[in-house]
């Protein structure tokens, strides 16, 4: 779901847990009187399609322990309160934060992220999109990553995923928004989408380290104490 100011620009991305609630990256702008948060929207020239539900934020919970040192953020997440409940319906689904996100499946893993992030970068600077993008990418080993963004001065620390960067990766506007995966569910042959992450942190230009997420599961005792929404096995 994104958050859209006054001049319809995404500010940031966010993903819906629960009627009331929703993630987000704690760094994301805090005038939130100023924005209204959508679902069910596909193209922000079109706020008013069939199915989309839309409310002011109520409060906003950064994480008590957010904080950045040179180009990373750390603890990365928050919690957005909506004044206004969402109803799940064909087009607006509240998803599962995965307890513990299954560590076998790393590396390579196929994650999903989705936004309205910046899909081009031209001429020095990014080209906003108003449409609704995803990608499939791979997640990206720990050693790796933190071999990649050391040449930035930067540390991944164990609460954060980092995920491939070509074809595909996150840009401006992308804050917040979901890293995803389909999970079987245990004792059926389905399957359901569980949350990862919400984006952090890449680089201007993108690709040239992997994108960063906070690793939603490492803050469901946090999340649950804000929310009263648990983390799912």
């Amino acid at each position: 779901i994104p958050g859209v100011g006054k001049e319809k620009i995404v500010v940031c991305g966010a993903v819906l847990i629960s009627p009331r609630y929703a993630l987000t990256a704690a760094h994301c702008p805090g005038f939130i009187d100023s924005i209204t948060v959508y679902g069910g929207v596909y193209d922000t020239n079109n706020l008013d399609v069939d199915g989309a539900q839309s409310s002011a934020i109520k409060d906003f919970f950064p994480h008590p322990k957010f904080y950045g040192t040179g180009p990373m953020v750390y603890n990365d997440i928050a919690v957005i309160e909506l004044e206004t409940e969402f109803h799940e319906t064909d087009s607006v689904k509240f998803i599962k934060i995965d307890a513990l996100y299954p560590e076998p499946h790393l590396p390579g893993a196929d994650l999903h992220i989705v936004g309205f992030g910046a899909d081009n970068f031209k001429d020095g600077d990014f080209v906003l999109t108003t449409r609704l993008h995803s990608a499939e990418v791979k997640s990206v080993d720990h050693d790796t990553c933190q071999r990649e963004w050391s040449k930035w001065n930067a540390t991944i620390s164990s609460e954060q995923i980092c995920t491939s960067v070509d074809p595909a990766g996150t840009g401006p506007g992308d804050s917040g928004a979901p890293l995803i995966y389909k999970r079987h569910v245990p004792g059926s042959n389905t399957t359901e989408w569980r949350l990862l992450g919400v984006s952090s942190t890449g680089t201007t230009p993108p690709g040239e380290s992997p994108d960063v997420f906070t690793r939603v599961p490492s803050f469901c005792a946090w999340i649950g104490n804000v929310t009263m929404v648990a983390c799912t096995l």
